[in-house]
């Protein structure tokens, strides 16, 4: 599931999520998958080359090699003004051009260069002098002997795609969503019924604008849909970025009030009070809520949770996350401050296989 997203990310990003591309693609990730499935391509020798004139020049011709008849496969063509991003760089324009797989003239396309799967695209010459394209480019394709870009990589879009048999015809990969088996520990705070058939593991910071996005709108109505009803219980883990001064001992402090049974009080006046947790505004909402301040002040003032909540921080590397808020619905990623309606969907499927 590629999704757009809200969250704050740290640089230690993991390839199994972002598109399953690695950390070196993070800033360009969202462009570059979209320039991946807008390839461009010359015409092949069968077909006739193309003469490049000082107008053609200018421009960069993308090819699309579809089968139609796979509705399943995904659509190469989505996301073309990413690509234009790094053709106007260099001022430049795109030509399209797209190529039933099953015609004469894709088939000379797949022998001339050994395509192995499909949906793809490819770039004619031109593209080869974007330096903004060509830096990103081995990583999902390679040049051609004649200068095309030759698209390589479909599985990193999580969709469908065929492969290219020798015999000619096509055989269809279907995309197969991983789930994450994520560590829970006894003492995790659990909102809800811990025998719950529907389990969202959130990894959060107390300090992440994102987060507490989260936590104003969409928490709230997974709680009075799902939660109080029994079907989902809501399992917290801290994540607090090293940027945010405050996280730390935010989380650690919220773990402090655990010991005392009242972590989701002190959860929601953190995500309420946000802009204001020093240590001093942080004992001072403990005394609010009134746990033992004597037994929370140690806590805090010894770091006596910092474990707990490096333990949580290891689990969540371990487990790809690079940024909070991140999700993990029965073992189900989802990154950033999602809508309602996504986390919907995925429960009521969660629920309706369970029942099946």
């Amino acid at each position: 599931m590629t999704r757009k997203h809200k969250n704050e990310l740290v640089i230690n990003v993991s390839k199994k999520h972002l598109g399953f591309i690695g950390i070196a693609f993070v800033f360009f990730v969202v462009g570059f998958i979209a320039a991946s499935v807008m390839g461009t391509t010359s015409t092949p020798e069968t077909t006739g080359s193309v003469i490049n004139t000082p107008t053609q020049a200018r421009s960069v011709t993308l090819t699309y090699i579809v089968d139609s008849s796979c509705s399943s496969c995904f659509d190469v063509s989505v996301n073309k003004q990413i690509l234009e991003q790094y053709t106007s760089q260099s001022g430049m324009s795109i030509v399209e051009q797209s190529i039933d797989a099953l015609s004469e003239e894709a088939r000379a396309y797949i022998e001339k260069y050994g395509i192995t799967k499909i949906p793809t695209f490819i770039l004619d010459k031109n593209a080869s002098s974007i330096a903004s394209l060509m830096q990103v480019w081995p990583s999902v394709g390679d040049v051609a002997s004649d200068g095309t870009l030759v698209f390589r990589s479909p599985e990193i879009f999580e969709d469908n795609y065929q492969t290219v048999e020798q015999d000619g015809s096509f055989t269809l990969v279907e995309y197969v969503e991983p789930r994450y088996n994520v560590t829970l520990d006894a003492d995790d705070p659990i909102k809800g019924d811990p025998m719950a058939p529907v389990t969202i593991v959130e990894f959060s910071d107390f300090q992440c604008p994102y987060c507490a996005t989260f936590y104003k709108s969409t928490l709230q109505q997974i709680e009075s849909e799902y939660v109080d009803t029994g079907n989902v219980r809501v399992v917290f883990k801290d994540y607090p970025l090293s940027f945010h001064e405050n996280a730390q001992k935010a989380a650690e402090a919220a773990q402090c009030a655990h010991d005392q049974d009242m972590f989701w009080q002190m959860h929601d006046t953190l995500f309420e009070n946000q802009a204001n947790l020093t240590i001093l505004e942080l004992k001072a909402y403990a005394s609010g809520l009134g746990l033992d301040m004597d037994a929370f002040n140690a806590c805090l003032d010894n770091s006596e949770n910092a474990a707990e909540v490096a333990a949580d921080m290891a689990e969540g590397i371990a487990q790809g996350v690079g940024g909070t808020p991140a999700f993990f619905v029965n073992g189900r990623f989802l990154n950033g401050a999602q809508p309602f309606n996504l986390f919907q969907q995925i429960i009521d499927e969660e629920l309706a296989a369970r029942e099946n």
